[in-house]
């Protein structure tokens, strides 16, 4: 079975979404992207979220409906930002515009191609942010049972995603942070000096 090509979500795609998001007139799209992108969660578990069930004081909980897993993520400083402007007492955090219910599965991936395709993202699928959202936790250095505690996925399945997807491309990304670590321990074994000064 030949695996559908992945589309990895870069920081730059996702502000260009966001901004093209409340651009026409869906915020709740643009905080929905954000909430997908930093916690892996799928469409529409976070479409279906409400407040103060599923968040509350800067904490995503709630249990997967695919899995049935239980997840409780503190948000990062972006998320929550964007979390709390919406007004406590509004209980559907993603609100469909239109309506003010929750986003119907069908309509909306017609609004977020529509985003996208506003933005430049005309190769993007906003299910392609749950493994988007390995790869950045991969890349900051993140344990495999680091990044299974925020996402819900299983170890054996991250690891097989990251294997299948990510290390096998060479991900730039990854590869320049490895360098990077490496460089940072040289500099602290031998305080900034050379290898041959340090032989002196």
């Amino acid at each position: 079975k030949k695996v559908k090509k992945l589309v990895i979500w870069e920081e730059q795609d996702v502000k260009a979404f966001v901004d093209a998001a409340f651009e026409l007139g869906h915020p709740s799209l643009a905080r929905a992207c954000v909430m997908a992108f930093e916690t892996g969660q799928r469409k529409m578990d976070v479409l279906k979220m409400q407040q103060p069930r599923d968040y509350e004081n800067g904490t995503v909980k709630f249990k997967q409906n695919k899995t049935g897993k239980l997840v409780n993520i503190p948000t990062t400083r972006r998320l929550r930002t964007m979390l709390d402007e919406i007004p406590r007492s509004q209980m559907i955090l993603f609100p469909a515009e239109h309506d003010g219910q929750i986003w119907d599965e069908g309509y909306s991936s017609k609004v977020i191609r529509k985003i996208a395709d506003h933005a430049g993202l005309g190769s993007h699928v906003f299910m392609d942010l749950r493994h988007s959202a390995i790869l950045q936790l991969y890349r900051a250095d993140i344990s495999v049972a680091g990044i299974a505690s925020i996402t819900g996925h299983s170890l054996k399945t991250i690891n097989a995603m990251l294997e299948e997807h990510y290390l096998e491309s060479r991900d730039a990304q990854t590869a320049q942070n490895a360098i990077q670590k490496l460089e940072d321990f040289r500099s602290s074994q031998t305080n900034g000096q050379t290898p041959s000064q340090t032989k002196k």
